[in-house]
């Protein structure tokens, strides 16, 4: 009999459900769709951020995507070494040696994509709602590639999206402030 409870019960029921429910055979999608949110492929969307808006002399976006770039591996780090949380294995997988919680490729997934958005969204407004409806699509299947490949504890990637729209929504609002601050003055 499991002692451990909530939310380890939770975990366990919502990884073996997805594992009898979703067919065999999505491990190389689900491998693609978990690399959209690698470090390797969002330190890359960052890098290209950068050399755009500085060849462009958009300073504060510049500033706003390097803020995301930095602060977002600290915050994933951070939590890692605060937490401790070793991974599942619940069915053999590749080991991996870091933490489960959070779930990096979740919280980077939020807020560089986030910030992307919101940036696109702020030079093509009409395209917002479209953007943020992809955005999303997009930073749930991540989340759930990490679950499905048995990566991550569902409340590792729940917590992980939270704590990826917290640093996600106080960069815009930081954005927002200095953006107001320059009209104003």
């Amino acid at each position: 009999m499991n002692t451990l409870g909530w939310p380890y019960d939770f975990d366990v029921q919502v990884l073996q459900t997805i594992h009898k429910s979703v067919p065999s055979g999505f491990e190389p999608m689900m491998d693609a769709i978990t690399t959209l949110g690698s470090v390797r492929v969002l330190g890359g969307w960052v890098v290209i951020a950068l050399l755009i808006l500085i060849r462009q002399r958009r300073w504060k976006s510049a500033l706003l995507v390097f803020a995301a770039g930095l602060l977002t591996p600290l915050l994933i780090e951070g939590l890692k070494l605060a937490f401790h949380r070793t991974r599942p294995e619940l069915w053999p997988r590749f080991p991996d040696a870091s933490y489960s919680f959070p779930s990096g490729h979740a919280l980077g997934s939020v807020v560089v994509y986030g910030v992307l958005i919101y940036l696109i969204g702020r030079t093509w407004p009409r395209w917002r709602p479209v953007l943020w409806r992809l955005y999303l699509i997009l930073v749930v299947m991540i989340g759930f590639s990490r679950l499905y490949l048995g990566l991550h504890w569902p409340t590792d990637v729940i917590g992980s999206w939270v704590a990826g729209a917290v640093l996600l929504f106080s960069l815009i609002y930081w954005h927002e402030e200095r953006y107001r601050a320059d009209v104003a003055g």
